[in-house]
């Protein structure tokens, strides 16, 4: 392009920039000139860029990689399995509580609920107390609630569900968990996402303020649901649980009409082929039982000790919702605060205490006992204390910790201390020893001095303090010792 070309629009886009040389390209109005050269300097500095990654890709793949000596070719396969969970895999949750698989059973040998269905997993409840990580327990709860409420919880850290709406939820989920275990005809109360949301918004306190109360799971109450403050959605699930509670209560009580109905049949056609001392004895078990088939729904209830659920069937001011949902619950092997009465898998037995039952992630860690389960024999050993190497990869030995060594000093084994702490580890002319009449079938030997001890007194001569060693007295002659184990100095 020669000198003085005037740069137009219609000039730019005939230009070709590859066949400008942009090193000495120049334009007469300083500032303009000082903005090309701003961007050919940035675009010339992004080529370089560019130029050098693709250079350094380009010497990765071309150089040769570093084989052992007399290897020529190298292939490597990768397989991938899929592997069971197995008795010693690790699990944990998302609180830290992580442990071991200790048995795998049946799943008709698992404990069961009220309603028949299996539980997943059972963990052990001496790993809370002492940790203190409730979180778990609290999602425990939620899980529950959600999965039978049917919507998604998320906590946030310091702005999470809080004990309150917890218990809440569990109450809510609770009656409809209960409706399918007891077999009741009456319509769940259905409650949605919008709902859960509205009624969540509706009983979270004011944590701004200082004196905001915030109440425990126990605390948690359906009774609040139909307070003035609520919003109408709220109200509205209310009555609906309300509405349930009464047909639950009805049907209850038709229930034991139509059992104390058969009850009578029964007697009446028992009756006939009885003799004459046994009939009276029968006589006034049916007076007793056309008695009570003349109650009411509500004297009913009260006879089967369900005073809340027979308020129900009353005047609405006197029912007390809460107290009615929280007998039904327990009719149903339920308790308000989100534990189930489980029965044992093998004896159908029902265990001692209730049980907190819940849905919670549990995940398969990547330490499976298949990769970890390791024996030796006789393999490598430290130069330094002639102790076996630790660790599967370099075919160590296992461990034996302070804790092992008082576990065997409190059950007395003092031969097998002993031997763990010489012939089979740093007692290096005894193992040798030992492993030669092993071989032979010979007798063991006794166990001389580990190689610990020696390191110790070396480490003690190294901070100036003389150790003597001998097997008598006259040993330590002009020595200053008196003992029959060494002196020190």
């Amino acid at each position: 392009m020669p000198a003085g070309t005037k740069l137009t629009a219609s000039a730019l886009r005939e230009m070709k920039l590859s066949n400008v040389d942009l090193k000495t390209f120049r334009v007469e109005n300083k500032k303009v000139n000082e903005r090309v050269r701003a961007v050919i300097d940035l675009s010339t500095d992004e080529k370089a860029k560019i130029e050098e990654k693709a250079e350094e890709r380009i010497d990765r793949i071309l150089q040769p990689d570093e084989l052992p000596p007399g290897v020529i070719q190298l292939v490597k396969v990768y397989l991938a399995e899929k592997r069971k969970v197995s008795v010693g895999d690790k699990m944990a949750g998302r609180h830290g509580n992580k442990g071991i698989v200790a048995r795998i059973v049946p799943e008709e040998d698992m404990p069961f609920l009220p309603d028949g269905r299996p539980v997943d997993i059972v963990l052990n409840p001496l790993g809370v107390p002492s940790r203190m990580n409730v979180g778990q327990i609290l999602e425990t709860h939620l899980g529950w609630a959600a999965r039978i409420l049917g919507f998604y919880a998320k906590t946030p850290v310091f702005q999470g569900a809080n004990e309150h709406e917890i218990g809440l939820l569990l109450k809510l989920s609770g009656l409809a968990w209960s409706r399918d275990a007891l077999s009741l005809r009456a319509p769940t109360p259905a409650i949605s996402d919008v709902e859960v949301k509205t009624i969540l918004n509706d009983v979270k306190p004011d944590r701004t303020q200082a004196e905001a109360h915030f109440s425990l799971l126990q605390e948690a109450s359906v009774n609040v649901l139909g307070g003035r403050a609520m919003s109408q959605g709220t109200r509205d699930v209310h009555h609906r649980v309300r509405d349930f509670l009464v047909a639950a209560a009805a049907e209850l009580a038709e229930r034991e009409t139509v059992e104390i109905a058969h009850q009578v049949a029964f007697h009446e056609a028992e009756h006939e082929d009885l003799t004459a001392p046994k009939k009276a004895a029968f006589k006034t078990a049916l007076k007793d039982l056309e008695k009570r088939k003349a109650q009411g729904p509500v004297d009913r209830l009260l006879e089967l000790e369900l005073p809340a659920l027979a308020s129900m069937l009353g005047k609405k001011s006197e029912a007390d919702v809460d107290a009615a949902a929280v007998e039904l619950m327990r009719l149903a092997g339920l308790t308000p605060f989100g534990k189930v009465r489980l029965r044992d898998g093998r004896s159908g037995e029902t265990f001692a205490s209730p049980v907190t039952v819940g849905e919670i992630y549990m995940l398969k860690l990547s330490h499976l006992v298949d990769d970890k389960i390791h024996a030796r024999s006789i393999g490598p050993y430290s130069l330094v204390t002639q102790q076996p190497l630790a660790g599967k990869a370099q075919f160590g030995g296992q461990r034996f910790g302070e804790m092992e060594v008082w576990a065997l000093e409190a059950y007395g084994a003092a031969h097998v201390l002993q031997e763990i702490l010489t012939v089979k580890s740093d007692d290096v002319n005894g193992r040798s020893r030992v492993y030669e009449a092993i071989v032979k079938g010979q007798n063991l030997p006794e166990p001389g001095t580990p190689e610990s001890f020696n390191v110790l007194v070396k480490e003690l001569q190294a901070l100036g303090i003389r150790v003597t060693m001998g097997q008598s007295v006259d040993a330590f002659a002009g020595n200053g010792g008196g003992s029959n184990d060494g002196s020190e100095e």
